[in-house]
């Protein structure tokens, strides 16, 4: 259960965010942390038995702590990168994408390896993905919206937690 939360709980976050990324372009925050997550399921078949499971999901668990400070160090305006700042936070939202796709293939497919207990195992993740949407978006209100964080300190927390 709690597996499927942590894993999609970042996608919620970012998308709960996306007036905070790109005012008025929700639609590019969204393909964002879509079209990563496509890439990642069609080529999974081609190199995921190159790699451990613990080590795919190491990786998924740096890349949600990159797309986290990465979009929280770009939402400060600075006139160093101030014109490009979207851009960047549009690269961390991949960031978190592909590391939501890679962890979620990984542990659905790691779930199949526990005989008698995939069923199980299965439900579990899945009722944890559906938390993840009240609890990522219940996130963001607490400390963004009610109390009055910036969402790249809203971000910063969650990294921590």
């Amino acid at each position: 259960y709690a597996m499927g939360l942590l894993n999609n709980a970042s996608f919620v976050i970012m998308l709960a965010g996306a007036k905070d990324i790109s005012e008025g372009g929700t639609a590019l925050v969204y393909m964002a942390n879509t079209f990563p997550c496509l890439i990642v399921t069609t080529t999974s078949p081609y190199w995921f038995h190159k790699f451990s499971y613990r080590s795919r999901i190491n990786v998924s668990s740096i890349l949600f702590s990159m797309s986290f400070i990465t979009v929280a160090y770009f939402s400060v305006p600075n006139t160093f990168y101030d014109h490009e700042s979207t851009n960047w936070q549009l690269l961390g939202v991949a960031f978190g994408s592909f590391g939501g796709c890679m962890g979620e293939t990984s542990l659905l497919a790691l779930a199949g390896r526990f005989e008698g207990a995939v069923q199980p195992c299965i439900a579990s993740f899945s009722g944890g993905t559906g938390a993840a949407g009240v609890f990522g978006y219940f996130f963001v209100l607490l400390l963004h919206d009610w109390c009055g964080l910036k969402f790249g300190w809203t971000l910063m927390i969650g990294n921590v937690v």
